[in-house]
C-alpha cells in the first residue's frame, strides 16, 4: 500500500509541472487572441481613460473637456508603456486560476467573432459602470476620508 502511495505522489509530482506548463501555453495563447488584444487597445486608449479619469474625481472638480482630454492622452500614453507587463501579469493569473479545459473553452469562444463581440461589448458595458458609478464612488470616498483618517489616526 505504500508503495502504491508513493507511486501516486510520484506520478502527481511528475505530471504538475507538464500541467502548469500546459496552463501557462494556453493562457499565453488566449491572451494573444486578437479579441482580448483588441480589449487591451480599448482598455488603454485615451478615450477610456478619459472616462475613468472623470469618474475618479471627486463630485464638483472644475476642469475642461480639453483638460480631460490631454490628461487622458498622457494616461494613455504612459499606460501603454506597461501593457508587456500587463500581458505577462495577466497570462500569470490566468494560468493560476484557469483550468486547462477552462482556457480552452475560453480560446474557442473568443477566437469565434461572436466571442470577440462579447468582449468588446464587456469592455464598453465597464465603461458605462465606470461612468455611472464612478463619481458616486468617488463622492463615496471623499464621504468616508474622515473615518478612515481616524482609524489610521488610532494605531
Amino acid at each position: 500500500m505504500k508503495h502504491c502511495i508513493a507511486a501516486a505522489l510520484l506520478g502527481v509530482v511528475l505530471v504538475a509541472p507538464a500541467m502548469a506548463q500546459d496552463t501557462r501555453a494556453l493562457a499565453e495563447d488566449y491572451v494573444g487572441l486578437p479579441a482580448v488584444q483588441d480589449m487591451m487597445d480599448t482598455m488603454f486608449s485615451p478615450e477610456a481613460m478619459a472616462v475613468q479619469f472623470r469618474a475618479g474625481l471627486p463630485p464638483n472638480v472644475p476642469i475642461t473637456d480639453a483638460q480631460v482630454g490631454e490628461i487622458a492622452k498622457l494616461l494613455s500614453r504612459e499606460l501603454d508603456t506597461l501593457r508587456p507587463r500587463f500581458s505577462e501579469v495577466l497570462i500569470t493569473a490566468t494560468a493560476e486560476v484557469m483550468t486547462a479545459e477552462e482556457l480552452e473553452a475560453v480560446i474557442e469562444f473568443y477566437a469565434t467573432d461572436v466571442g470577440a463581440s462579447v468582449l468588446r461589448k464587456t469592455q464598453t458595458i465597464m465603461s458605462v459602470f465606470t461612468q455611472q458609478l464612478g463619481p458616486e464612488i468617488a463622492g463615496l470616498q471623499q464621504r468616508i476620508l474622515p473615518e478612515v483618517a481616524q482609524i489610521l489616526q488610532a494605531r
